[in-house]
């Protein structure tokens, strides 16, 4: 068993693009997606986008950037495109059927101990449920890559959140849907064949070293 180090400062640097870089300790580090985009463990949709011209990359940072404002109490509802709109209704859906209380939005970790960090769309308890819940949000069809993804960030928020209290983590992939419903996907199948694969993309990763490019 790999010995985790305590939390660490993570500071989330955002470029025009969408894109984000890593410092954990001040020491740069590859994301959860750079590593899985590097390994063509998931697709690179900024290279290949939909023949009817719509960015999914795009669509999915503004519905992200929306929930994080709503669950901030901030939502401006007139900024939200009408296009956009059933995703988030979609999000408010799933709130309301299941989050009994969010403890973090939009969170950059980082793990010093492995050398990646990540930003982890909402940290929140169900209704009913004690282990705290991982939830990631996509705007697309399910794909197993995502459960590498669930399972790095699992890895991630441990030392922030295991405790006496809440024994174990549960995590989840929620697709919104533009016509306002959800669907939710645990990420406890093969939980850890996830994780195992994952590190082996971000061993290769990290001796590459191609994500300093």
């Amino acid at each position: 068993m790999f010995e985790l180090a305590p939390p660490a400062r993570t500071e989330r640097i955002d470029d025009p693009t969408g894109g984000h870089r890593y410092l954990v300790a001040g020491r740069p580090v590859p994301s959860v997606t750079q590593v899985l985009k590097l390994r063509n463990l998931m697709p690179r949709y900024n290279d290949a986008a939909p023949g009817n011209g719509e960015d999914p990359m795009l669509r999915g940072r503004l519905v992200h950037q929306a929930i994080h404002f709503l669950n901030c109490g901030d939502l401006d509802e007139s900024s939200v495109d009408p296009a956009l709109a059933g995703y988030v209704d979609a999000y408010r859906s799933f709130r309301k059927d299941w989050v009994q209380h969010i403890l973090w939005s939009e969170v950059a970790w980082g793990s010093p101990t492995f050398g990646f960090a990540g930003t982890l769309d909402l940290v929140c308890r169900f209704n009913g449920r004690i282990p705290d819940s991982i939830i990631d949000f996509k705007t697309g069809a399910y794909d197993k890559w995502m459960a590498l993804q669930l399972a790095a960030y699992e890895m991630l928020a441990e030392p922030y959140l295991i405790g006496n209290v809440n024994p174990k983590l549960e995590s989840h992939t929620v697709l919104l849907r533009p016509t306002g419903t959800y669907q939710v996907h645990s990420g406890e199948d093969y939980q850890n064949t996830n994780r195992c694969l994952f590190m082996q993309a971000l061993a290769l990763t990290h001796w590459k070293g191609d994500w300093r490019k």
